[in-house]
């Protein structure tokens, strides 16, 4: 064949009508008379709706019905879409069975499911027999004489003997549950039997099904429908054509992602819609929204990978206000959840070997993708860390995966890698609430850029993950998921804004995750729970296309995305792979600088400035020790260290800069205010921290308006980054090193501003968390703050053996530059 001849056909194929519906459709005697409301048309759609329902058959009426008489549905606007009339599909144009055939399939049902799963099928196709039966026993006499149900015995016929032999050892299968059936089955064999009754010949057989029934479905459905309009005094009902076709091939309605599917500008389609209800929903109380998601959220944990009661019994309770290292209790092991690969999979192996491992082929992505999702799963029930999961569909793209590397291929660098989101990034069919009860109703229709990046590369996304209520505070918890635990200490933060991230990939339940960063919201959580975190320069990892609730017009500090893991290796891969991707074709806000091989370093005598404390904001004594033991490990292995003065850093100067200009914007508190729902209480605590800090840096700004402020505040940004400019370049600099924070993790709701994070947001460096050594009380050592200091309490006893770290930052731009140098720095400071 030529090839021309080929395209030409491939194109004649792709614009041909389907010819569905038919314009001039043939009518079944099932239908006649036809119904009114089948009939009734109008111009246009509804904008808006609350459910969308596609098909006006058996299934969808049965759906609409079942909605609008739950206890919660009198509320509900429900849209019912339909190719043509009103119960015109298969439904419409066949006589009705009222029987069940789970019982026959019963033993391939145990042998996919397990016995638990087949009996629930079982027992829930009969029950959707016996409700129908109850909605037809409502119907008034007239309407019971039109729809002509009576109780019969189905017959099916069995044509061989596997079928009859399947069909008996499902019986007897069943029978051995000791499950009570409502449907009586009996296998008819008897010869004389079959021929006198059924008209068979010889050989074959019979199952007839007791208690099943017999109706006219097109007369019930219409029924049902016109009850559903009229039982509503402020209804109204719409049969309209589609206004038109999205750019993927969806029907244009509001609020609906999906529907009946047709071709652009084609007028033959026609939608039908009944727009049930008036268009006021009253919303149930936050708290019962809230609490509605929490349970889908424990019901989405498979029921295999729950932990047994022991495990939860061996716990101090409450979890939040008593310490309970999670790591050191081993509680993956101890489960059994997991198996032995899989431990070893998600304990032993860092980003970059488990890649060479799926490489070769050593393990699938199926593998690696149930092990880390089955311990995730944990990490949920133990530290509340997740917000969305979707081990379904990971799994099913790990197996498309290891189908691509059967046939000798790699999707990507980060090839059946599983990687963990901060719940702002959008997945479609999953939602991104970030823990307000305001986008509790609303699911994502878009991939972030950053999605779309990884899953380029070949990555594996199958969690996401929680965040404090706004985003602006150390503590993350919310009126939606409630807090996310510490598993290195249950009694203490797990940091934020990307807490769930910390939380999770502290205990191993992801390889690498993925947070966001306007003030130290990677760092933080790195610091608190033991991880590492890369702060990158706002752009060069795409931010775009996330959930947020701030004002997008008041962006004056740049927020960015970077990635959590356990080692330095994987944040460079991460950053490394993203980078190569090219972000900016896919995302406006990034900056399409290229990655630069960093070869200078390697070897190198580092001039590394240290960050002296700042007097407004003092070290508590662990962290002193750690900064002091880092600057003399460094000094052993031969480099410079300089220490830098105060006066020239001006941590707490740039820190009211940041509060300055992040006050501007009051969008998040009036999303939250907006919702009825209240303020978490570590919300209020900065708030207070903020009210008693002298801003000596800064001129009065009470008297002013917003623009004039938003003024005098950049003025003041543009003088600090040109301040800085000049500590580089008159100390000539490779790096900074100095801490993330005053403190390790502290007790719920403490943690207060971050100066030594949020400064450098301001000043849009690179910087790097490293972990670095565990807090241990210092004999005589005493901590309190001053009237005009800010700070968290110290509790050298509750905070025993919570990670310390350091933070290592570069000039803007200099990312390749920071983590090169973190990685020197990890490397001497675990000689």
């Amino acid at each position: 064949m030529a090839p021309t001849s080929l395209k030409q056909q491939i194109k004649d194929r792709l614009c041909l009508t389907s010819g569905l519906p038919s314009a001039n459709p043939t009518s079944s005697a099932w239908q006649e008379p036809p119904a009114s409301i089948a009939t009734t048309q109008s111009k246009t759609l509804p904008l808006e709706t609350d459910i969308a329902i596609i098909g006006s058959g058996i299934t969808g009426t049965s759906v609409a019905h079942s909605l609008l008489n739950h206890p919660r549905g009198s509320q509900l606007r429900v849209t019912i879409l339909e190719a043509r009339n009103a119960c015109s599909g298969a439904t419409g144009r066949n006589g009705g069975h009222l029987v069940s055939d789970t019982c026959g399939h019963f033993e391939h049902l145990v042998a996919a499911l397990g016995v638990e799963e087949a009996v629930k099928m079982l027992k829930f196709s009969e029950a959707n027999l016996e409700e129908l039966k109850a909605v037809i026993a409502q119907l008034s006499e007239p309407e019971k004489d039109a729809v002509e149900f009576r109780q019969v015995i189905a017959s099916s016929t069995l044509g061989d003997k596997a079928t009859v032999d399947s069909l008996g050892r499902s019986m007897k299968l069943l029978q051995e549950t000791g499950e009570k059936t409502k449907l009586g089955y009996t296998i008819v064999e008897d010869d004389n039997i079959l021929h006198n009754k059924y008209k068979y010949r010889d050989g074959l057989a019979v199952c007839e099904q007791e208690g099943a029934g017999a109706l006219w479905p097109y007369r019930l459905v219409t029924i049902l429908q016109t009850h559903l309009l009229d039982d509503n005094a402020k209804t109204k009902k719409v049969w309209s054509g589609i206004m038109g076709f999205t750019a993927d091939g969806f029907p244009m309605i509001g609020k609906l992602s999906r529907a009946t599917t047709g071709r652009t500008g084609t007028e033959e389609w026609i939608a039908a819609a009944m727009t049930i209800n008036p268009p006021q929903v009253q919303h149930a109380s936050w708290e019962v929204r809230a609490a509605e998601k929490r349970a889908r959220c424990a019901d989405a944990i498979p029921k295999p990978w729950r932990l047994p009661s022991h495990i939860l019994d061996s716990l101090k309770t409450p979890l939040e206000t008593n310490k309970n290292d999670l790591v050191s209790l081993d509680i993956p092991r101890r489960s059994g959840i997991l198996s032995d690969i899989e431990l070893d999979i998600t304990e032993s192996y860092n980003v970059s070997s488990v890649l060479a491992k799926l490489a070769d082929g050593t393990f699938t992505a199926v593998q690696v993708v149930t092990a880390f999702s089955k311990r995730a799963a944990i990490a949920q029930q133990l530290t509340n860390c997740l917000t969305e999961t979707f081990f379904d569909q990971a799994e099913l793209r790990a197996r498309q995966l290891d189908e691509l590397r059967e046939g000798g291929k790699l999707a990507g660098p980060l090839h059946g890698l599983p990687i963990s989101l901060k719940d702002t990034f959008h997945v479609p069919g999953t939602q991104a609430t970030i823990g307000l009860v305001a986008f509790l109703d609303e699911f994502s229709k878009t991939t972030s850029p950053l999605v779309e990046i990884l899953l380029s590369l070949g990555a594996v996304p199958y969690v996401k993950t929680n965040v404090p209520q706004t985003m602006m505070t150390a503590d993350s918890q919310n009126n939606v998921f409630g807090r996310t635990l510490n598993p290195r200490n249950t009694a203490l933060g797990a940091g934020g804004s990307s807490g769930g991230e910390g939380a999770l990939v502290a205990f191993r339940g992801s390889p690498i995750g993925v947070g966001t960063d306007i003030g130290g919201s990677i760092r933080i959580p790195a610091l608190c729970c033991g991880t590492y975190g890369f702060k990158p320069t706002a752009g060069r990892i795409p931010y775009g296309g996330q959930r947020g609730c701030s004002n997008p017009g008041l962006k004056f500090i740049l927020a960015c995305a970077g990635p959590l893991a356990n080692d330095m290796k994987s944040l460079e891969i991460f950053t490394k792979s993203v980078i190569d991707a090219r972000p900016a074709d896919l995302d406006s806000t990034a900056i399409d600088v290229p990655w630069r091989n960093i070869s200078t370093v390697s070897g190198k005598k580092l001039r590394l400035g240290v960050l002296p404390e700042d007097p407004s904001y003092p070290l508590q004594p662990p962290i002193r020790h750690a900064i002091s033991q880092a600057v003399a490990k460094l000094r052993a292995e031969g480099h410079i260290l300089v220490e830098l003065d105060p006066k020239e850093c001006l941590v707490s100067g740039i820190n009211g800069v940041a509060w300055g200009l992040f006050s501007l914007d009051k969008t998040a508190s009036r999303i939250v205010t907006d919702a009825g729902e209240p303020c978490i209480p570590s919300r209020q605590r900065i708030t207070d921290e903020l009210e008693r800090l002298k801003w000596d840096f800064l001129p009065d700004l009470t008297a002013l308006g917003d623009l004039d402020k938003l003024s005098t505040l950049n003025i003041k940004r543009a003088e600090v980054i040109e301040s800085w400019r000049k500590v580089w370049q008159s100390h000539r600099l490779d790096a900074v090193i100095g801490p993330a924070a005053q403190n390790t993790a502290v007790q719920h709701d403490l943690y207060g501003v971050p100066p030594y994070t949020c400064f450098l947001n301001v000043l849009n460096y690179p910087a790097c968390v490293i972990p670095f050594g565990s807090a241990k009380p210092i004999p005589g050592e005493e901590f309190t703050l001053n009237p005009d200091q800010a700070g968290p309490p110290y509790d050298a006893e509750l905070t025993e053996g919570a990670p310390c770290s350091i933070q290592v930052f570069t000039s803007s731009m200099r990312d390749e530059e920071c983590i090169a140098i973190s990685s020197i720095v990890d490397n001497a400071l675990k000689g």
